[in-house]
């Protein structure tokens, strides 16, 4: 997702800033994930977080990191859909409801569609894409 972020801003990839964001990204989520909130709340605490994340690594203002967060978040709310849903199904599940308790399978699920985001922040690093017309400013 991080990866994502730095090509929609116009950046260049900058691993070592682009981990840790993800690894601090993935414990935050393991713990909100694990509060007894209503589902969903998630994506809006990991919109606030990941936008924190990203105005803090990659050197952007708030308006800019939490735009690119909402975006990204929302990329990934989409693949999951058209890719991880199809997939649920094809298997023989009615939903993430009944693959929860499976942990290698709810793991397992998640990566076609982070490979299918992994390819398009490529395919658009690529092209020299991003979302606010700057280029290369920032943290390079």
């Amino acid at each position: 997702m991080f990866s994502l972020a730095s090509v929609f801003l116009g950046l260049k990839m900058q691993w070592k800033r682009i981990i840790m964001a993800a690894v601090i990204s993935a414990f935050a989520s393991y713990f909100v994930r694990h509060l007894p909130i209503y589902f969903g709340m998630h994506y809006f605490i990991g919109l606030i977080v990941n936008g924190m994340l990203i105005y803090y690594f990659f050197h952007k203002d708030f308006f800019y990191s939490f735009c690119t967060s909402l975006i990204v978040l929302g990329c990934l709310f989409m693949a999951e859909n058209i890719i991880t849903y199809p997939i649920i199904y094809a298997l023989g599940y009615n939903g993430f409801q009944e693959i929860w308790d499976k942990t290698l399978l709810r793991i397992i699920i998640a990566y076609p569609s982070l490979i299918v985001l992994c390819i398009v922040a490529w395919i658009l690093k690529v092209k020299k894409y991003n979302i606010f017309g700057q280029r290369k400013s920032g943290n390079e």
